[in-house]
């Protein structure tokens, strides 16, 4: 492997950062800021609303409003868990990114996390899926608030290949 292939200090493409919230504002707010602040550029938010009654879609909306001269946030919102699957497809049609990284919102991230995913998705070209194997996922940068187990996805771009970055997150649907 050439080591020249990849740097941390040279950013690879847009990472969309796709964030379900399913209530919790709470975690949110904690979330949310840490993206912010510990996340390379460039990057965009995209977050699923899934049926939140907690002034987490009134939260969303600030921070879609607040941000929207330097950084790119959309907000899918699903009514109930029922309309999840086409939520999660809507966020995935609006992801820009060369990389998609699904984060759930219970997630504190910290300083160099995503460079690190990057860099391990930029070792081969054969990795699609990329993610912590393990309940402690400090050592790629990530702290739980919550409990999780961890999912699988499949994603597929019809007109372009994305690579996906994964952090733990419970599925109650299936993307194919």
């Amino acid at each position: 492997m050439d080591p020249t292939a990849f740097s941390l200090t040279k950013p690879a493409g847009l990472v969309s950062i796709v964030i379900p919230c399913c209530g919790m504002l709470e975690y949110t707010k904690l979330c949310v800021p840490a993206v912010l602040r510990w996340s390379r550029d460039p990057f965009e938010l995209i977050f699923v609303d899934v049926g939140s009654l907690d002034g987490t879609a009134e939260y969303l909306a600030g921070l879609r409003d607040g941000l929207a001269k330097n950084l790119r946030v959309e907000v899918c919102r699903a009514a109930t868990d029922l309309d999840i699957g086409a939520a999660c497809k809507d966020a995935l049609k609006k992801a820009h990114g060369d990389y998609v990284c699904l984060l759930n919102n219970d997630c504190v991230v910290v300083p160099k996390w995503l460079e690190k995913m990057i860099t391990l998705a930029e070792m081969s070209p054969a990795y699609g899926l990329i993610g912590p194997m393990s309940n402690c996922r400090v050592a790629l940068g990530v702290t739980s608030q919550g409990s999780h187990r961890s999912g699988r996805a499949q994603l597929r771009h019809p007109a372009r290949p994305v690579r996906a970055l994964h952090f733990p997150l419970c599925y109650p649907w299936g993307l194919r």
